[in-house]
């Protein structure tokens, strides 16, 4: 609360956690843990917990720095997860796992950091997806599906 500093902890974990995102209805919150946890929790309408958060799905990471990072969410609920290596992970709602996005080969492909959907403002279109790499550096993929709509200014 911006007014009196309380706060809830909703996960804890011995782990960082990175990528963060809500479905499109704004009634669940995903966000994952660098080694591989997809984890979601349930709100009710004033936007507090129902019941415990539980983990939809765990990615297997290879060695190195292969780590979770980033994360989006379309139109449908699924989401897209970085993982650092230069791979794009789509999570469906229900944990089904696709890699949709290869960067890794790609200069500046590994690293990725974070991705997120056009607004459709500004030349960045609903329906591409934008990944940054840790080098400054943004891929623009076409998708074919927009990103959920988020409030903007």
């Amino acid at each position: 609360d911006p007014n009196t500093g309380a706060r809830t902890i909703l996960f804890d974990t011995p782990v960082s956690t990175d990528g963060i995102s809500f479905a499109p209805d704004y009634r669940t919150l995903y966000w994952n843990s660098e080694f591989g946890q997809i984890i979601k929790a349930e709100l009710d309408v004033a936007g507090n917990l129902v019941g415990d958060p539980t983990v939809l799905t765990t990615i297997n990471l290879g060695g190195g720095f292969d780590l979770l990072d980033g994360m989006t969410v379309d139109v449908c609920g699924n989401l897209y997860v970085i993982r650092m290596s230069g791979h794009v992970i789509r999570v469906t709602p229900d944990g089904q796992q696709l890699e949709v996005i290869d960067f890794s080969n790609f200069p500046g492909g590994v690293f990725i950091s974070a991705a997120n959907f056009g607004s459709g403002y500004g030349g960045f279109e609903r329906e591409n997806l934008y990944v940054m790499n840790l080098n400054g550096g943004v891929f623009e993929i076409e998708m074919g599906i927009p990103g959920k709509w988020e409030p903007h200014l």
